[in-house]
């Protein structure tokens, strides 16, 4: 606008200067013109550079315009792009001033910091709603938008306070407590002179796969380390002359059969694991019936049954089938009641009940065992986790059982889930896709027909 005017003023001079030497002209030229035609002639030609002049200042004054309505359209578009790019972070942006106000931040900050979901101008007029993903204070009381007050954490305010006044980014790792425990990495870089834009990452979740991560070779190194320590002592026991001892020599290599066979085990449950987290194992889902796979695994287990004096209750309806791989569920079936025998109480009983649930086939094996803790209860499908450290110790297994159950059953379009109580015992339920019963007979009736039998 100032460019405008400087050339509007330089137009209106050269106008009067041109009027002036045209006036000068005209005296020397027609000394004996009359006063009344002089000024009809001043007049029209005055009125001729008005107009150009005006033509002139109202054509700058329409291209600034245009130039201003350009401008204003692509701030309005680098905003309706940074809106959208902030919507869809999952990340909370805050941006502070050098007095340690909150001026600007994103729908994401509001889950992590109090901050209101709608922010307001001085004067009620909305700032942001909930549709946008922006929020601006402008000029609100100044107790309301002060960071420490939104954050109640001094880790945040100092590292805001470090980035304006070093002028260099700063990271830091916050916890906050609001429902549960959340860790964030806090990365802050000024902006500008005297502002500083700062970023939350939530690392909870990875905070907790790194935990899980060295909890699980913390555990697996502990479970090699004792068949190892044991097959390391027979042997040595061995090798210095119990060879010769035929009363002893003999119980030596069972216990070295027994814990090579049980780190063989763990080898196989480690490497049947990875391969259904990786997708590297193809399952064949096909129509099973529940009742015929649960009585195959009950009595593959009557040994273990005899030996613990554990009975079996079992509740199923006979046409109740589902869409499974029928290895793979037999699989998960023996995982979930092996587990039911070896931590129940003597004299204890295996539930195993299934039913039908709208699209789906529940189905849950239930002890009468100690029970587990609200504590481990939501980690007990973790790799080589065990909730009763001192007892699961005692007990042979590979500590993989559940780990395998979860992800074979969540493969195969279901869930699991697990409900305890001290004393009790525990249930552990998963679900699966119903089948149609008709196509188990139909393809029995293929079969049948397929090596010359008539259903």
């Amino acid at each position: 606008m100032k460019d405008i005017a400087r050339r509007v003023w330089i137009a209106t001079a050269a106008s009067v200067v041109v009027f002036a030497v045209y006036e000068s002209i005209k005296t020397v030229i027609h000394p004996d013109m009359s006063v009344i035609t002089s000024h009809v002639i001043t007049v029209i030609v005055a009125g001729i550079l008005t107009f150009f002049v005006s033509r002139y200042a109202l054509a700058r004054y329409s291209a600034a315009i245009s130039e201003i309505e350009r401008q204003t359209a692509m701030t309005q578009e680098m905003n309706d792009l940074l809106s959208g790019v902030l919507e869809t972070m999952q990340e909370g942006v805050l941006i502070v001033d050098s007095a340690m106000n909150i001026l600007l931040y994103n729908s994401a900050a509001t889950r992590i910091v109090k901050l209101p979901a709608s922010a307001r101008r001085e004067n009620g007029e909305k700032a942001g709603d909930a549709s946008s993903p922006l929020h601006l204070l402008t000029s609100p009381p100044l107790h309301k938008n002060r960071l420490i007050d939104a954050t109640r954490e001094p880790v945040i305010h100092a590292a805001f306070r470090r980035a304006i006044e070093e002028r260099r980014g700063v990271e830091e790792r916050v916890e906050m407590t609001d429902r549960q425990l959340r860790s964030f990495q806090l990365n802050v870089s000024p902006l500008g002179e005297d502002l500083a834009v700062g970023v939350f990452f939530d690392i909870t979740r990875l905070e907790r796969l790194e935990r899980i991560r060295r909890e699980f070779f913390a555990n697996l190194s502990h479970e090699l380390r004792t068949p190892l320590t044991a097959i390391l002592a027979c042997s040595e026991t061995l090798m210095a002359g119990a060879m010769d001892d035929r009363e002893n020599s003999g119980r030596f290599i069972e216990r070295l059969h027994k814990h090579a066979a049980h780190m063989s085990d763990m080898i196989a449950d480690i490497s049947d694991l990875s391969a259904i987290e990786s997708g590297d194992v193809k399952l064949a889902p096909a129509p099973v019936k529940v009742g015929s796979a649960v009585a195959e695994v009950i009595a593959l287990a009557e040994a273990k049954t005899e030996e613990r004096r554990v009975t079996f209750q079992v509740s199923v309806a006979e046409d109740l089938c589902v869409m499974a791989d029928p290895v793979r569920l037999e699989q998960i079936l023996s995982n979930l009641i092996d587990n039911a025998i070896k931590f129940n109480k003597p004299d204890g009983t295996v539930t195993v009940r299934a039913e039908k649930r709208g699209a789906e086939a529940v189905i849950s094996v239930e002890d009468t065992g100690v029970g587990i803790s609200s504590q481990d209860l939501p980690r007990i499908f973790e790799r080589l986790y065990r909730a009763d450290k001192s007892r699961s110790r005692r007990i042979e297994g590979t500590g993989l059982g559940l780990a395998i159950v979860k992800h074979l059953v969540q493969a195969q379009g279901g869930e699991v889930y697990a409900t305890s109580e001290l004393g009790q015992g525990s249930r552990l339920t998963f679900t699966l896709p119903l089948a149609d019963a008709s196509l188990l007979e139909s393809r029995d009736d293929k079969k049948l027909s397929g090596i010359g039998i008539d259903a």
